[in-house]
């Protein structure tokens, strides 16, 4: 990805807001920056003398320019001939190389070596040249670098930033760090398909990443891009040049390699190669479930439910005997706040997505929860309740009766109540079911009053009695209004002023790679 966050405001680390209209896609095929004939944003000017230095590991070629506006740094402290950030890339490229490969067990890039403008020989090339603020990496794919018997599975080559003057990081060594693990991790990606979208890409190499270098802060930068988003379906990136979502999916994948180890994201990738498991073209959540069948005994429904669960320990409530092992350095999901008795009559759940609700539980010591509406509404739908004293968590059940207010839970001891509505399927239409919460009298007349739900059409049930802080629900798409229309399903736009408001924040001091 190229590192950067076209600005729709304000320009970040003090750089010209860039035009956004020139975000490049996941995987771009472009000539490679010292083509005379390239037109690409980031390239060498011509004039420019380029040389190169091979990797002491002898997987990496660094171009780089002593003189002009590419220049490197000419810093050379070990006297060697050759600029130490130069050094400093190969070195960084090498161990970044070894984790994947060697440790992780990731097929390494596709060699160039068939390629008609390689660089000069089969090893992946990195140039550096000056990104001009806008942008600090970017992964591409060679016109010819792809597999003639597969031609999802490519070669490329890495353009990154030259000197990071600007940029804000704590150092050139953190800088490549960043930028080498995320970018290579694209080139592994393309060896096995370079077709998944950029929920997978970029979830993926933000994950790669933290798996190099957990002391590195960029996971932890990205992951409020989906935990701002809980609600929308797992596959669906956010419209427009600025995307934290797909980048923020990481913590999917960081789940996915802490509950089940890290095999789980390389058998993954194994999986979309194309013709995998009898497979023509594997898209990446479909062909999940039965990886996970097949490996781990589960599916992705009760998967993806656990991942509901564990991002409910996060920041002050972090518990690593029960969820992420560094789930204190993260961000709350986003919830609802809504006051008891809660009602809502279409509490609008996207496939592969999750509602989390809150509510004080003041003054009450009994609370009971309850979905309502006809099977079609409640299929693939579970739910967690977690009754909370302040940040601690007493408990986290799921509620194991959708329908019913059997399931009483203590709130003596409690000040919050969540309810976390999960719906585990991987594609189709959205859910609409409603939601009750109050004390078990409470619960059953609302219960009584929805069941059977409204179908009138489009338009929902209107707007509902409930208590103060309960949204009407007709025509908007559950509370708020934020879902999509009537009828329609992820596919969809799902804005919220949650992720704007993050794009902003991370627009301020974070750029975008791809």
């Amino acid at each position: 990805m190229a590192r950067w966050f076209p600005l729709l405001l304000i320009a970040a680390c003090g750089a010209p807001a860039p035009q956004l209209a020139g975000a490049p896609a996941p995987f771009e095929v472009a000539l490679r920056p010292d083509n005379t004939a390239s037109t690409d944003l980031y390239r060498f000017d011509i004039g420019d003398t380029v040389v190169t230095y091979g990797s002491p590991g002898g997987d990496f070629l660094i171009h780089y320019a002593g003189a002009g506006t590419h220049a490197v740094p000419g810093d050379d402290l070990d006297s060697s001939g050759v600029p130490d950030f130069v050094e400093n890339v190969a070195v960084i490229y090498d161990d970044v190389l070894a984790h994947y490969r060697d440790d992780l067990g990731f097929l390494p890039p596709r060699s160039d070596a068939a390629v008609a403008d390689n660089g000069g020989d089969g090893r992946f090339d990195v140039y550096l040249v000056d990104f001009a603020g806008i942008g600090d990496g970017v992964f591409r794919r060679d016109p010819d670098g792809c597999d003639p018997a597969a031609p999802s599975r490519c070669a490329g080559y890495m353009t990154q930033e030259n000197d990071f003057l600007g940029y804000g990081y704590p150092s050139i060594t953190v800088a490549n760090r960043i930028l080498a693990s995320h970018e290579l991790f694209h080139a592994v990606e393309a060896a096995y398909d370079a077709d998944q979208n950029s929920v997978a890409s970029e979830g993926c190499a933000v994950w790669g990443t933290e798996s190099f270098d957990s002391s590195l802060d960029d996971f932890e930068g990205f992951i409020p891009g989906y935990l701002q988003n809980p609600d929308r379906s797992l596959d669906k990136p956010l419209p427009g040049p600025v995307d934290p979502f797909s980048y923020g999916a990481a913590i999917f994948f960081r789940f996915l390699g802490e509950r089940y180890g890290n095999d789980a994201v390389r058998q993954l990738w194994e999986a979309c190669v194309d013709g995998a498991g009898g497979v023509a073209d594997p898209v990446w959540l479909e062909i999940l479930d039965p990886m996970l069948q097949q490996n781990y005994g589960t599916t992705f429904a009760d998967a993806f439910f656990e991942f509901a669960r564990w991002n409910l320990y996060t920041g002050l409530v972090a518990d690593p005997a029960v969820a992420y092992g560094d789930g204190a350095g993260y961000g709350s999901v986003a919830m609802t706040t809504e006051a008891l008795p809660f009602r809502n009559d279409q509490l609008r759940v996207f496939y592969a997505s999750s509602q989390y609700t809150r509510a004080s539980t003041a003054g009450y010591t009994d609370l009971a929860v309850a979905l309502a509406g006809p099977p079609e509404e409640l299929a693939d739908l579970r739910v967690w309740v977690s009754v909370r004293n302040g940040a601690t968590p007493l408990e986290v059940t799921e509620l194991t009766d959708l329908e019913g207010a059997s399931q009483v839970f203590d709130a003596s001891a409690a000040t919050t109540l969540v309810v976390v509505v999960v719906n585990t399927a991987i594609s189709g239409s959205s859910r609409r079911p409603g939601l009750c919460l109050g004390t078990p009298s409470d619960v059953a007349a609302c219960h009584d009053a929805i069941d059977p739900p409204s179908t009138g059409g489009t338009g929902g049930s209107g707007g509902t009695a409930g208590a103060a802080g309960s949204a009407g629900t007709g025509g908007t798409g559950g509370s708020g209004g934020s879902g999509p229309p009537s009828g329609g399903c992820a596919a969809l736009p799902q804005t919220s002023f949650g992720s704007m408001g993050l794009a902003l924040v991370l627009l301020g001091w974070r750029r975008r790679r791809r």
